[in-house]
């Protein structure tokens, strides 16, 4: 059930033009993980700005032996995954 819905997500991205048939990111899938993160990023902004610099230094500290842990994934470390961003 979850590799049938995987497949059919990963339908969706080709028939989007984000992914090619061997299943790449392709520069339309580049542009538009970088738009979804770009607003994401504004909207998660507010948060960071009312925690300040300190505070988000100290979640930063608190928070990396829990990131270590992960596994790298899409979501996590797609940067490293696909490469910088580049269309």
């Amino acid at each position: 059930m979850v590799a049938r819905r995987a497949g059919r997500r990963r339908d969706r991205l080709r028939q989007r033009g984000w992914l090619d048939g061997a299943g790449r990111i392709t520069a339309s899938g580049r542009a538009g993980r970088l738009a979804v993160e770009q607003l994401t990023d504004e909207l998660d902004g507010v948060g960071w700005a009312a925690l300040g610099a300190e505070g988000c230094q100290r979640r930063t500290t608190l928070l990396e032996p829990v990131i270590a842990r992960f596994e790298p994934d899409d979501q996590l470390d797609w940067q490293q995954i696909y490469g910088p961003n580049v269309t």
